[in-house]
């Protein structure tokens, strides 16, 4: 008997080893991502603060440039640029960039 449980921990574990060094791991959390952020949505509009991720300014400003560029609005945006972005637009750009990574 622990032969057999070892063997199939061993088999879970390469299985394990091999989902993470895959791209699998990337999409699943993409999709239970977007998921989220549909739901975030749904329910309104909360700003997030990006201080808790990002403490510094300049990156801050990196993340939401590179938000409002793949959301298509960044001329409108820097007409009155503003540093914060709602939960669920967050979330939906992080599953992006997990998608295209």
């Amino acid at each position: 008997m622990t032969e057999e449980l070892l063997k199939g921990r061993d088999y879970w574990l390469s299985v394990y080893k091999t989902l993470i060094n895959q791209k699998i791991v990337l999409e699943w959390s993409a999709r239970f991502l977007n998921a989220h952020a549909d739901l975030l949505g749904n329910k309104g509009c909360n700003d997030f603060d990006l201080k808790q991720i990002f403490p510094e300014e300049t990156d801050r400003r990196i993340f939401v440039n590179a938000y409002h560029l793949w959301n298509g609005d960044f001329d409108e945006w820097q007409q009155h640029p503003d540093l914060s972005l709602p939960d669920y637009a967050i979330v939906a750009f992080i599953a992006y960039l997990l998608r295209a990574a």
